[in-house]
């Protein structure tokens, strides 16, 4: 089966410190073209938004090499990640213990939807949207959560369906200026 180039999405512009939401839909096409939800049970659904397009010192494609690929080297260098797991119908767990800065790794459920429709929503919180304003990337990876082993390799099958980027838009000091009610 040919697996067509990705074409990034532009999201909408974004409020620098306010609550956002990312909503996605999966489906697939049938050999016979009937368009169905795609089936979310027993996957993880993982944004990881950065401000640069590529890993690296300068973010560039030029910098890419063999060296900076996912496989040998895992870069925590995104302003941050949300998990879904999509088995769990509330609003999610706190995640792992040693996960860092709640905010940067944000563990969230399916809010009571079905992962039968295929869709699910990504919120944002006002500290991920704290950040400088700009352009920023993101990419949504589907991880089924059971292991495929093959000889001594173990691992967990993803793929990237989606890669887009979003604008945040704001001043340095908004939503952290005083206002004098009294004087006003």
């Amino acid at each position: 089966m040919a697996r067509k180039a990705l074409k990034p999405i532009k999201y909408d512009t974004i409020i620098r410190g306010t609550n956002d939401y990312i909503p996605v839909s999966f489906s697939r096409k049938d050999s016979e073209g009937n368009i169905t939800p795609y089936d979310l049970t027993g996957k993880l659904l993982v944004l990881t938004a950065k401000s640069k397009e590529y890993d690296g010192e300068d973010g560039s494609e030029e910098e890419l090499s063999d060296d900076s690929a996912v496989t040998s080297q895992i870069s925590d260098d995104y302003d941050f990640k949300i998990t879904i797991d999509c088995d769990d119908e509330t609003e999610g767990s706190s995640g792992p213990e040693d996960s860092s800065e709640i905010w940067k790794n944000n563990y969230q459920g399916m809010y009571g939807q079905d992962p039968k429709e295929g869709k699910a929503v990504f919120r944002l919180t006002k500290k991920m949207t704290m950040i400088k304003p700009g352009d920023y990337y993101f990419d949504i990876r589907i991880m089924d959560k059971s292991k495929t082993t093959i000889g001594q390799i173990s691992e967990c099958k993803d793929w990237c369906p989606v890669l887009g980027t979003f604008t945040i838009q704001g001043t340095p000091t908004n939503r952290t200026a005083a206002y004098d009610w009294e004087n006003e």
